[in-house]
């Protein structure tokens, strides 16, 4: 896709940008991302499948004859394709923008999703385990000071480490961008240039996860209804009344799911867009402060004056 991309624009123009892009080059995207796609939304459909089919039975009673291990191994074969796919899906979507093939943004996309991954397991565990420090202390009644205090803590480290991630938005398409890029820049110095733009990267970041949110709640809808007659009718049936669910309700859920997945996909790439034109807006301003410096310093040197050996300063 052509793209007129290292220009100064603000988060306003970036957004008409990127819903311009997306337009115009609708047939382009869908023809090159339907397939990884579409397999992500049927194994998204598959997990919801398995989800309301969970084992109902108490964990206590034994698992082997309720089919809780069954029902635990498919979950994590469901998740091992998810992310498969996802990799797959984001890398069909980066090459659309970095002109590389698919084969070779796969290993890029996915060492990017384990560093963040990574990132978010083992800082994670840590707020986790201060929020819980003072049940672990051999305390199992701690004063409630106590636990206000560790959760404030955990609090204040989670939203500290959210501050300092808002960089890696721009280190990140830097990344996935320029070929040419190792994985090591996301931590590296285009994350500290990301320091300098972190007003115009939280701006984004807040304005892409509302729209995201409003038009993600709506693609998500039937999800959401199906799921609350599945949970009533749960909770009839615990009381002992029979099952009002249709025959053909899980075919429903599968299909609901797996339509409202494939458009949220689209929604993504969109918000993908959006970042890209951003990252595009960034190096251009800081190219046009590397070239007016540049050209600063040549006319400083040119306006400079060599002084004669011989003249003595006094």
């Amino acid at each position: 896709m052509e793209t007129e991309l290292y220009k100064i624009r603000s988060l306003a123009k970036c957004t008409k940008a990127a819903y311009n892009l997306f337009n115009t080059n609708l047939k382009t995207i869908l023809r090159h991302t339907w397939l990884p796609a579409l397999v992500l939304a049927i194994i998204t459909a598959a997990g919801r499948l398995l989800y309301i089919n969970q084992p109902t039975a108490p964990i206590s009673t034994a698992w082997t004859a309720t089919g809780h291990w069954q029902w635990v191994l498919a979950c994590i074969f469901i998740g091992l394709l998810t992310f498969v796919s996802g990799v797959w899906a984001y890398a069909a979507v980066v090459s659309l923008f970095n002109e590389l093939s698919v084969k070779r943004n796969l290993p890029r996309v996915f060492r990017l999703i384990l560093l963040f991954a990574a990132f978010i397991f083992v800082f994670g565990a840590i707020i986790a385990a201060i929020a819980t420090l003072p049940f672990i202390m051999g305390n199992n009644d701690p004063a409630a000071n106590t636990i206000m205090l560790y959760s404030g803590i955990s609090t204040l480290l989670l939203v500290l480490l959210l501050i300092a991630a808002i960089p890696t938005s721009y280190s990140s398409l830097k990344y996935l961008i320029e070929p040419e890029q190792k994985i090591g820049c996301v931590l590296g110095k285009p994350y500290r240039k990301g320091w300098t733009h972190w007003g115009f990267l939280f701006v984004t970041i807040l304005l892409t996860s509302i729209i995201v949110a409003v038009l993600g709640l709506i693609v998500m809808a039937p999800n959401y209804l199906i799921l609350l007659a599945h949970f009533a009718n749960l909770q009839g049936i615990s009381m002992g009344d029979a099952s009002g669910l249709p025959s053909y309700f899980e075919i429903l859920v599968f299909f609901a799911s797996l339509i409202s997945t494939f458009i949220y996909v689209y929604l993504s790439i969109w918000t993908f867009t959006v970042y890209y034109y951003v990252y595009g807006s960034i190096e251009a301003k800081l190219r046009a402060k590397t070239e007016n410096s540049t050209m600063l310093f040549g006319q400083n040197q040119e306006d400079t004056v060599a002084l004669p050996e011989e003249v003595e300063l006094k």
